[in-house]
């Protein structure tokens, strides 16, 4: 197998996982408005009164700590000696960026479900818009890890 062939493959790796993620959030999203628009159980509002701060604190928070942790290792990546070792990097890069955005969102999802406060979706939602924002391509690998044009070349930067 060349190395094309396989740095495109990484590539197509990382863009099918940030996908499947997304979809899975999105999936969750809707099965959770669905349940709690088909059943007659009462809103916790005393949860609602915990949350109310707890929940945009840790979304803005995370939101943050998944870019700076981001930039952390896309750094890291850009210094490794093969261009199969560098996307490697922005695929584990992207991994934790993702798992760090999810992770409110779903939290957010389940608040929601608890108390049935509309802003809890909708900041589930919010976060969800900036995981679709943070959509890996080509373009994205290759000026994220500084490719040279050789490297730019490998990957074939046709999407």
């Amino acid at each position: 197998m060349n190395s094309t062939t396989h740095a495109q493959k990484q590539i197509q790796i990382i863009i099918t996982i940030h996908w499947v993620m997304l979809l899975f959030l999105v999936m969750f999203m809707l099965l959770i408005y669905f349940l709690t628009a088909t059943t007659e159980t009462a809103p916790a509002a005393d949860l609602d009164n915990v949350f109310r701060i707890v929940i945009p604190a840790f979304g803005l928070g995370s939101i943050f700590l998944a870019q700076f942790l981001y930039k952390n290792q896309i750094s890291s990546a850009k210094n490794r000696d093969t261009l199969a070792k560098k996307i490697s990097g922005f695929q584990s890069a992207q991994l934790i960026k993702n798992g760090i955005l999810e992770a409110p969102a779903l939290l957010a999802i389940v608040v929601y479900m608890l108390t049935e406060n509309i802003a809890y979706y909708l900041l589930a939602g919010l976060i969800i818009l900036i995981f679709l924002m943070h959509k890996p391509t080509s373009f994205k690998v290759a000026t994220d890890l500084e490719l040279s044009p050789e490297e730019r070349a490998e990957i074939n930067m046709n999407e």
